[in-house]
């Protein structure tokens, strides 16, 4: 338990020297610069509620949003208000552990698994930098399961290829679906889902 806390106590000291040097980082610029396998997310909102660091939106045009930029906090600083349990959490949790142990097979085998065999967990972005999705419903990206209209097939594509118009990664994203063999789902503003009596095409 003492280590444990230790190690953590150390990878928030690390945070705190990378945004101190280096103001106004994204969590997955932080996360790269510490070289970190993904974003510092979630370690930068335990420090948020600590009172350890204090997140800025700031306008990113290149993504067309707002994206919060981190800074250390300045003494004085008043924590936010944690929020309340997410009863979902465990639901979410367990759809994460599912979706690595998919990917260690995968890579076990030495072929990657499909991004969309993963549907109903958040949509997987660790191999990316900043993609503009990062914070999108997945549930734009993928055909529901139920099936959907014409009309609200249009109506979603839409919506999830205007985060693909203003992704920094858009192409590296339509090549890693490519060569992970993506049979369905919205990667790089072209959607992979076979569409009866037509060739899929980008939007």
């Amino acid at each position: 338990m003492a280590a444990a806390t230790r190690t953590k106590d150390e990878a928030r000291a690390r945070i705190r020297e990378c945004i101190a040097a280096t103001p106004g980082l994204t969590a997955g610029q932080v996360g790269h610069a510490l070289g970190m396998r993904s974003n510092a997310m979630r370690q930068l909102k335990a420090m948020l509620y600590d009172a350890e660091v204090i997140a800025v939106p700031t306008w990113r045009p290149e993504m067309g949003r707002d994206v919060s930029t981190w800074h250390v906090a300045p003494p004085g600083t008043v924590p936010p208000p944690r929020p309340e349990p997410d009863p979902l959490a465990e639901v979410r949790k367990r759809d994460r552990d599912t979706a690595a142990r998919r990917e260690r097979r995968a890579k076990a085998s030495g072929k990657p698994a499909p991004f969309s065999s993963l549907q109903g967990t958040a949509v997987p972005v660790r191999r990316l930098s900043d993609p503009a999705c990062a914070g999108a419903d997945p549930a734009l990206f993928f055909p529901p399961a139920e099936g959907e209209t014409p009309a609200d097939r249009r109506r979603r594509l839409r919506l999830a290829t205007s985060f693909c118009d203003v992704c920094p990664v858009r192409s590296a994203c339509y090549r890693g679906a490519v060569e992970r063999a993506e049979p369905w789902g919205v990667f790089g503003g072209v959607d992979f889902t076979p569409v009866q009596g037509a060739r899929r095409k980008a939007s």
